[in-house]
């Protein structure tokens, strides 16, 4: 089963490569981050305690500390803010958003030097071990998807396969 829909998943990755533009196709709206980011503190009435802030190719999802252990999510795209969604159990490391330091139009720099045909999934920025990590889930032509860690202007740390 799951094999199944990892195929669907990679067929549905090279579906959307193949309708990409001239400069290595789609890519997540890392550009909505910064504004999604501000929409919630703005609807929380201060700076939000984060758990992870992902971004795909149309949307940017923030998640929330609520209460302790639990979290809510918001939503941001290109027509606002939609949230919180019900809380969560959500035992996460927090982060503030002044520990998101990425470059909307760097951020990519690296993956798209190094994997130039490669399909750029999501983009997600957490706290682990008490460091702000930021990675990127990418997939081949070919059907793999690795994990890549990057710095906040596109510099590839490291990889891990999926």
């Amino acid at each position: 089963m799951f094999a199944a829909a990892a195929l669907a998943a990679v067929a549905l990755v090279g579906a959307v490569a193949c309708s990409g533009d001239d400069d290595g196709g789609p890519e997540p709206r890392a550009d909505l981050i910064s504004p999604a980011l501000e929409a919630v503190a703005a609807a929380r009435d201060g700076a939000p305690e984060l758990l992870e802030v992902s971004a795909t190719l149309e949307h940017v999802d923030v998640i929330v500390r609520d209460t302790e252990g639990t979290g809510v999510l918001y939503r941001y795209d290109d027509d606002g803010l939609t949230g919180p969604v019900e809380p969560r159990d959500d035992l996460r490391e927090s982060f503030t958003p002044a520990d998101v330091t990425i470059d909307p139009e760097r951020v990519f720099v690296g993956i798209r030097s190094e994997l130039d045909r490669a399909t750029i999934i999501d983009l997600a920025v957490r706290r682990e071990g008490g460091v702000v990590v930021i990675d990127a889930t990418v997939a081949s032509e070919a059907g793999g998807i690795i994990l890549v860690l990057l710095g906040p202007e596109g510099a590839i740390l490291g990889t891990q396969a999926v």
